[in-house]
């Protein structure tokens, strides 16, 4: 048969190196206790003492995700595939390999 040899694809690649952004933590929301306020005042003889203006509570904080960026190599596949070999055309009963026609003996290659 005449036509176009094309070989077979081999499985080929390369290595890639990327940087991807990688979560580390997600966002989450955390429970924190805020410390009531005491001011200090003085008694009507001047002793000091602690009285309290506000009482203690928690309050919840978000606290956003974390994320890391990574460099890593990673493999991309490919295909390689070899040189096209054309076979020889015939024409006018002989074959023709573009550099001369032979008598169709042969393939004049």
């Amino acid at each position: 048969m005449f036509g176009v040899y094309v070989s077979p694809p081999v499985s080929s690649g390369y290595y890639e190196t990327r940087t991807e952004t990688v979560m580390i933590a997600p966002e989450q929301v955390e429970r924190q206790w805020v410390n009531p306020v005491f001011v200090t005042k003085y008694d009507s003889v001047g002793r000091p003492y602690n009285d309290k203006v506000a009482d203690g509570y928690y309050r919840e904080v978000v606290v956003p995700a974390r994320y890391e960026v990574r460099t890593v190599r990673v493999w991309v596949p490919g295909y390689y595939y070899g040189p096209v070999y054309s076979a020889p055309a015939l024409v006018g009963g002989a074959f023709y390999s573009g550099r001369h026609v032979s008598a169709g003996i042969g393939f004049g290659f």
